[in-house]
């Protein structure tokens, strides 16, 4: 590590630098010269110490809003974060200034994650729109090396993980009270649900995913906190977000989310991935023999949007509603699209460009024509049409072994607040693994790093307690 500067000098030439960059701003009306000091400052921590900003970037996560720059869209500031602390990983491993234990990398998971990159390239080199895999491909590096590896690797000291789950309880604190209190004065309506996400959350659905998968971290933490009066206080925010998010998908992964204590405790994992698994292979085996599928095709007059949450629940219980049926008939073009790229998949990020071609009449609704661009809302099925079937197993193989690893360690952990990190690791895991049967959010911003929060959660207590493996700091 370089050697640390001066503070006090350090702090009286920032302010001096800030007060000038705002005077500058001031004068040419030109607000991004004001943002100059941020820049500075985030480059003066990475010198002296960039832990400092992989915590401010999953503090800035429930920040995080969309800013449009013609066809460019950016989540900001996470996303540029995200950039400078790739670049800066890659830096220090250039300079020798820090240094990847071999165990690391030769690590089961990591190891999974690392084939997975390989093979992605097969998929990029025959994608139908090779542009769209490039980029897709560059941005996956950038998020996965940000938030998984920095954080096993900067950020390995359990202080460190304490800091960045209580930071993330300040900050889903103030935007969910914003965001209720403006609902409040609606009345906390249904049907204006979705306006009042604004400008955090695209929709209701990002909103109580991240309450949900947020909310195991900050229960367990209120258990053995110094800091539990916060705990306490995200955790009820948290309940309220999903209550008055009027998400369907959340009420169901919030009661397993419960129930996932139950099955660490009792040693559950492994029988109930196994069954699931079968339950998966069945139920599409049975959808497929002798075209079955087509039975359970929809009324095109009958699937509406319901503005009435009692309605919404009527409509989908009869197949009515109409964001289930424009699933079901993305779901039929995807199984048709894997039917014709089993091995190779159409390509990276390739999906929205493809899958019309594929797509089944029988099963439309008055929202198919997309305007929004919106993915396959199944993310195992959209990495098989992109990926092929090698892609699909090892995304699913790492995520088995991390909920068995994760099992296994609940049950050796001798240090209570590592058991119970554990344990919200692992529940939040569950969490994301059921939102992604009905959504593709795994590259979501709101919902993708909590993922491999988790495995980075679950990588470094492997480590820890491992009796071959002592390379934490």
């Amino acid at each position: 590590m370089l050697a640390k500067p001066n503070m006090v000098k350090l702090f009286y030439g920032t302010m001096a630098f800030c007060v000038l960059c705002l005077l500058i701003a001031i004068v040419f009306n030109q607000f991004l010269i004001a943002l100059l000091p941020l820049a500075t400052v985030f480059g003066l921590w990475s010198l002296v110490d960039y832990r400092v900003l992989v915590i401010l970037m999953w503090t800035c996560i429930p920040l995080t809003t969309d800013l449009h720059f013609g066809t460019m869209t950016i989540d900001a500031p996470t996303e540029p974060l995200m950039l400078i602390l790739t670049g800066l990983a890659i830096l220090h491993l250039i300079i020798g200034v820090e240094k990847v234990p071999l165990k690391l990398i030769r690590h089961p998971l990591i190891f999974l994650m690392l084939a997975q990159f390989i093979w992605m390239l097969i998929p990029l080199f025959f994608a139908n729109y090779p542009l769209i895999a490039t980029k897709f491909y560059v941005s996956k590096i950038w998020y996965v090396a940000s938030t998984f590896f920095c954080t096993v690797w900067i950020c390995s000291q359990k202080e460190s993980l304490h800091l960045i789950v209580k930071w993330s309880a300040i900050s889903i604190t103030v935007v969910g009270c914003f965001i209720l209190f403006k609902h409040s004065r609606v009345g906390f309506s249904f049907e204006a649900v979705n306006a009042m996400m604004f400008p955090f959350f695209r929709n209701h659905v990002d909103y109580a995913s991240i309450a949900v998968i947020l909310l195991p971290y900050f229960f367990w933490k209120s258990r053995l906190s110094s800091d539990k009066l916060l705990f306490i206080l995200a955790t009820v925010v948290c309940l309220l977000m999903i209550q008055f998010s009027y998400t369907r998908a959340a009420y169901v992964t919030l009661f397993t989310t419960i129930m996932s204590y139950f099955v660490l405790k009792w040693k559950l994992i492994r029988p109930i991935l196994l069954i699931s698994s079968l339950f998966a292979i069945v139920f599409v085996w049975k959808m497929v023999k002798n075209n079955n599928y087509l039975n359970y095709a929809p009324n095109y007059k009958n699937t509406v949007s319901h503005y009435d949450f009692e309605n919404l629940m009527e409509a989908t219980s009869k197949g009515e509603d109409i964001s289930t049926m424009e699933r079901v008939y993305r779901w039929v073009a995807g199984g048709y699209m894997v039917k014709e790229n089993w091995m190779q998949g159409v390509g990276l990020g390739n999906f929205y460009e493809t899958y019309r071609a594929y797509t089944v009449t029988n099963f439309k609704t008055y929202v198919s024509d997309n305007p929004e661009k919106s993915g396959i809302h199944c993310y195992y099925l959209m990495i098989l049409v992109e990926q092929g079937v090698v892609g699909f197993l090892l995304f699913v193989l790492f995520t088995f072994w991390a909920l068995v690893k994760g099992e296994n360690l609940y049950h050796i952990c001798t240090d209570k607040e590592d058991k119970y990190l554990l344990l919200a690791a692992v529940s939040s895991l569950v969490s994301i693994c059921l939102i992604l049967i009905i959504n593709d959010m795994l590259e979501h911003i709101k919902v993708g790093p909590y993922f491999y929060f988790a495995l980075a959660i679950i990588v470094i207590f492997d480590y820890k307690y491992s009796p071959h493996s002592k390379w934490i700091r």
